[in-house]
């Protein structure tokens, strides 16, 4: 009976919010942005929306990578799943 029951506790588990680590897109990663709230960097407090309009413009090459908080390891996570991006062919 105990079996059972946990049986039905685990199936109907939610999926999990993804973290700035485990992000493997850039969907995950702005779902955890928004998640925490934003992040805490050396000298201010950057909310989600501003930490997701600043990895889009980096994305774009409007923005130098160094100009994101490195903070959570955002920066290199934004760096890594820049390196797994296909450019688009024009």
């Amino acid at each position: 009976m105990r079996f059972e029951q946990l049986n039905q506790e685990n199936s109907g588990a939610e999926k999990e919010t993804p973290t700035i680590a485990s992000s493997k897109n850039f969907k995950d990663l702005f779902e955890a942005l928004r998640e925490l709230g934003g992040l805490q960097g050396s000298h201010k407090f950057y909310s989600a929306e501003d930490l997701i309009e600043r990895i889009n413009k980096a994305r774009k090459g409007e923005l130098m990578p160094s100009d994101i908080t490195n903070a959570e390891g955002l920066r290199d996570k934004v760096l890594e799943l820049g390196g797994k991006e296909t450019p688009e062919i024009n």
